[in-house]
């Protein structure tokens, strides 16, 4: 009989290659083809809202001020529905400030919740192995509270090891060692360790710390994927047998969805970030229109005070960081002004609302990989929400527990 596990990831999967023309196109970089999958009475009822109303549905709060365009409500309701993911518990154990000195107050709360899921699990690992551990707040507190024996914290940055040292020496903690390197599949590992964490580890290195794990027959992993789109080949691997036969082609741009915050964006984050995307689109349109590029450009990021300065100030700029002359006689500023060019912007900062709400949904499908690859190796899987999302956006543990023997 088939696992529960299996059988999501079946039911997501299918659901988003029914959608795939929406969600694996990005809009601006697959213009103008892209655009080809938004119904236009989609965009027409998006135009008719306000801007409040329009923020509440891409921070998925409130999806009822569409509803006379029953196909779309239809799919914001799916895309909901299929994306909600249950809260895992955690014991709350008392922490003093000197046990978070100098620690950001992300930091805190993930490690609370680490630390209380993991005594409530009654965790009886000994030996930690802690990938990207940093300075080794979470390994210390690890040690400290759960009465962990001993952590190797692999972490490439060589100063954040000798903070770690500082830290450990002044609080006589002796069972914390440090290994400086780069962690990936190849990593040798000598010791045995019976708990492997990687708390926010970034692309692939999720995907090689789990089959490392398991390779290495670690009876316990506790994971926290992070940044989903720094993956080989601009693709994600699928880990599990079932994710190669049937997972959906997830992109480098399909998988930027996946990392962002999916709650908690407020109104004025809302619109810095219509007048950022609004500046972007204004530039691509503008390659693509006038000076008939047709091929995706990436221009890097900016800081937000760079979109504030005006259109032309921001394009010219950005044509300089392409090698292109810079526009002059307001030329760019006509263009971006132009009736049509807001107009075709409005489109796709509509049709890209749209897009947004896949992005919970495609994290879910690479949990769901990882967490089958592990059943499938041996291991009892519980996953789910771990940390506030408003807190910390990449929120969802896996963590597995070895059934053999």
């Amino acid at each position: 009989m088939d696992s529960e596990l299996k059988k999501e990831f079946t039911k997501l999967s299918s659901f988003l290659k029914q959608w795939s023309d929406i969600w694996l196109k990005e809009v601006m970089n697959d213009y103008p083809e892209s655009l080809n999958a938004y119904p236009p009475s989609w965009i027409k009822i998006l135009r008719e809202l306000n801007v409040c109303e329009l923020w509440e549905l891409d921070s998925g709060q409130n999806y009822t001020h569409v509803d006379q365009e029953a196909s779309l409500l239809v799919l914001l309701t799916q895309i909901k529905k299929l994306s909600e993911i249950k809260k895992l518990k955690f014991n709350n154990l008392e922490f003093t400030p000197s046990d978070f000195f100098r620690v950001k107050d992300k930091k805190k709360h993930e490690i609370q919740r680490i630390v209380g899921f993991l005594d409530l699990e009654e965790d009886n690992s000994k030996s930690i192995l802690d990938i990207g551990g940093g300075v080794g707040h979470l390994s210390r507190s690890l040690c400290t509270k759960l009465d962990k024996k001993s952590a190797l914290i692999i972490e490439a940055d060589k100063e954040f090891i000798n903070i770690g040292k500082k830290i450990n020496q002044k609080k006589r903690l002796d069972q914390i060692s440090y290994k400086c390197s780069v962690f990936d599949i190849n990593t040798e590992i000598d010791e045995y360790f019976d708990l492997c964490i990687g708390l926010h580890a970034c692309g692939d290195l999720s995907s090689d710390l789990i089959a490392l794990s398991s390779e290495k027959k670690i009876n316990n992993i506790l994971n926290f994927g992070c940044c989903y789109f720094k993956v080989k080949n601009n693709t994600y691997s699928y880990l599990s047998e079932l994710g190669k036969k049937i997972g959906p082609i997830l992109s480098k741009y399909s998988l930027t969805l996946a990392s962002r915050a999916h709650t908690g964006l407020t109104y004025d984050a809302f619109l810095k970030k219509r007048k950022v995307k609004s500046f972007r689109y204004g530039l691509h349109l503008y390659l693509y229109q006038v000076l008939k590029i047709k091929s995706f450009k990436e221009v890097g990021e900016s800081k937000f005070s760079e979109y504030q300065s005006g259109f032309e100030s921001y394009a010219n700029r950005k044509l300089k960081y392409l090698g292109i002359e810079p526009q002059e006689g307001g030329k760019l500023e006509e263009f971006f002004l132009g009736n049509s060019t807001q107009e075709m912007i409005e489109a796709m900062f509509l049709s890209n609302v749209i897009r947004w709400q896949f992005g919970r949904l495609i994290e879910k499908v690479v949990i769901l990989d990882r967490c089958l690859f592990l059943e499938e190796s041996g291991y009892k899987i519980k996953w789910g929400e771990v940390f506030d999302e408003k807190l910390s956006p990449r929120n969802i543990g896996i963590y597995a527990t070895s059934t053999n023997e």
